[in-house]
């Protein structure tokens, strides 16, 4: 396993971590769903190139109104 990377793109904060065989990304989004966070997600990995043929695991983490982790 490589070294995990954190990241932090417009309200969306993740690590992602290099398994094996897959990429599995942790994110919370402070200000907007959990679906709307993976897509922005998304969408910054893929201008930055770090999809690319390994399968990926997106995992909302749940956070309270003060944009803490449960």
């Amino acid at each position: 396993m490589k070294k995990p990377l954190k990241l932090e793109i417009q309200d969306v904060r993740a690590i992602v971590y290099f398994l094996n065989t897959r990429a599995e990304i942790h994110y919370v989004c402070g200000e907007c769903t959990s679906i709307e966070g993976g897509e922005r997600l998304l969408n910054y990995l893929r201008r930055e190139g770090f999809i690319v043929k390994e399968p990926i695991k997106l995992i909302s983490l749940p956070i309270d109104k003060n944009g803490e982790l449960k």
